[in-house]
């Protein structure tokens, strides 16, 4: 009795480091260069430079809510975001774009089309 076991305990450990050197081999998935978190009161990254006709995403990961508008114009307007919503907005004209949130303007962002 004592020698299965040790025996399954031996398996055990052996099925573990299996498992684990496989996990520690996958690399996540890069994120979208285009993306923008919208957590902790502020844009990350705050700055963005994209190609003309690129689409730029925000993604609400704060608990509050947030808008993403221009701060002249109307390029950008999103409506209100919760939590886990996200707007997306095609930059075709180049210029320089500053946003900001309409629920909380201290939040500022740019977006840079080239």
């Amino acid at each position: 009795m004592k020698e299965w076991f040790l025996v399954l305990i031996a398996g055990l450990l052996l099925f573990s480091g299996c498992v684990g050197s496989q996990q520690a081999g996958n690399t996540p998935a890069p994120a979208n260069p285009n993306t923008v978190a919208i957590k902790d009161f502020s844009f990350n990254p705050s700055r963005i430079t994209v190609k003309a006709g690129a689409s730029v995403t925000w993604i609400n990961q704060d608990s509050a809510p947030h808008t993403v508008a221009s701060d002249s114009g109307s390029e950008i307007a999103s409506e209100t975001l919760s939590n886990g919503q996200s707007y997306s907005h095609a930059f075709n004209t180049p210029g320089t774009f500053a946003y900001h949130c309409g629920v909380h303007p201290s939040m500022k962002g740019t977006v840079t089309v080239e």
